[in-house]
C-alpha cells in the first residue's frame, strides 16, 4: 500500500519559499513506523516546500497513492478543509487526519471536511492497524470516523511502549536543507 503523508502550511494562501521550516517530527515518526511495517511511504512537507494552491493541485493530480495522511494542529483547520476537498475531487481515496486537530476536534473535522478518519492520540500503532482495517473501522481502537452521517469514536487505544521502542524519524524522506537555515544573524 502506497501512503502519502502531508505536513500542511498554516494557510492555503501562504507561500514564502526559502524561509526556515520546523521539522515535522510526528510525520517523520509515523513515516518510519509505517515503513518498518511494510508500507511504501512518501512525504510532502508543504511547510518547507511552500507549494501554492495551483502547484499543490498539480502535485496531487500527478500523485498515485492508496491513502493520504495529513497531520495538523488547530490553526491549520482551514488548510485541512481545502486540502481534503482537493484530494477527494482528484483522487477519491481515503483521507486520514492525525495530530492535535484530529485528537481534540475530530467531531468538527469529520462533520465539516472530506477527512474520512481521525486518529486520536499517538498514531504509530493506530495508523498501522487502521491501514490494515480500512473496510472495518469499528475494529480499530483510537480513531473517529463518520458512518451514515454519524460521527463514531472507537475505544481508546492503550499504549504499552516507550518512545525508545519505535524507530527514529524517517529523515531520508525529507529535504533537510530548509530545517537548517539560520534564523538569527551572527554576532
Amino acid at each position: 500500500m502506497r501512503v502519502l503523508l502531508i505536513n500542511p502550511m498554516a494557510s492555503m494562501k501562504a507561500t514564502v519559499r526559502g524561509r526556515r521550516a520546523h521539522f515535522p517530527v510526528g510525520v517523520g515518526l509515523i513515516a518510519s513506523y509505517l515503513m518498518e511495517n511494510g508500507f511504501s511511504v512518501n512525504v510532502l512537507d508543504n511547510e518547507s516546500e511552500c507549494l501554492n494552491k495551483n502547484e499543490l493541485y498539480d502535485f496531487l493530480d500527478r500523485s498515485d497513492y492508496d491513502v493520504y495522511g495529513i497531520s495538523a494542529m488547530a490553526p491549520q483547520y482551514g488548510y485541512v478543509k481545502g486540502l481534503s476537498r482537493m484530494i477527494r475531487k482528484l483522487k477519491n481515496r481515503p483521507i486520514i487526519l492525525g495530530g492535535p486537530l484530529a485528537t481534540y476536534s475530530h467531531e468538527t473535522v469529520l462533520k465539516n471536511t472530506n477527512v474520512d478518519v481521525c486518529v486520536i492520540g499517538e498514531g504509530e500503532e493506530t495508523v498501522v492497524d487502521l491501514l490494515g482495517n480500512l473496510r472495518n473501522l469499528s475494529e480499530v481502537a483510537g480513531i473517529a470516523f463518520k458512518e451514515n452521517g454519524i460521527v463514531k469514536a472507537t475505544a481508546v487505544r492503550k499504549f504499552n511502549k516507550s518512545r525508545d521502542d519505535y524507530p527514529f524519524a524517517a529523515y531520508e524522506l525529507f529535504n533537510m536543507e530548509p530545517y537548517f537555515k539560520k534564523i538569527a544573524r551572527p554576532l
